[in-house]
């Protein structure tokens, strides 16, 4: 049996997302950490690569690296282990949100602009960014990942 999830359940993992991911990104964006911002760019050169293929599954794999570089880039273990427990979920969501979405431009666009912003320096821009690009991507899912009550 396949069990579905609830509008709780993308609710909860989107607010879980957003406070891991706020606090490392106000952080990272606090520093000059030039490798943290390298890996980043390389995981963003992924996702291009994959947009122009029209590679969806490369696509959420590099989404979830870029992710993933701004956790680890913050050195905290503790946040590092609590996101690795959630990074199998939320792979799974990027893969259907991809899926659904007409083309890879928009969440291009929108890591393009979040690694500008982290880039300025400001944290309280890049945790505002961040909020709309993680908002947009639960806006596509929650309506069609969402199990119909029984």
């Amino acid at each position: 049996m396949v069990v579905g999830l609830s509008a709780g359940d993308v609710e909860e993992l989107y607010a879980l997302r957003r406070s891991l991911e706020s606090l490392a990104w106000a952080q990272v964006s606090r520093t000059e950490s030039k490798e943290a911002r390298r890996q980043a760019h390389v995981h963003l050169e992924e996702m291009m690569r994959a947009a122009e293929r029209n590679d969806r599954t490369e696509f959420a794999t590099a989404d979830v690296r870029f992710h993933t570089s701004i956790i680890q880039a913050t050195g905290m273990r503790r946040l590092t282990a609590i996101w690795e427990q959630l990074e199998p979920s939320i792979l799974l969501f990027l893969h259907v949100t991809n899926a659904i979405g007409d083309d890879l431009s928009s969440p291009l666009r929108e890591h393009t602009e979040l690694l500008e912003v982290l880039e300025s320096g400001d944290p309280d821009a890049v945790v505002r960014t961040l909020d709309q690009h993680l908002a947009n991507s639960r806006d596509i899912i929650l309506p069609s990942h969402v199990a119909t009550p029984l």
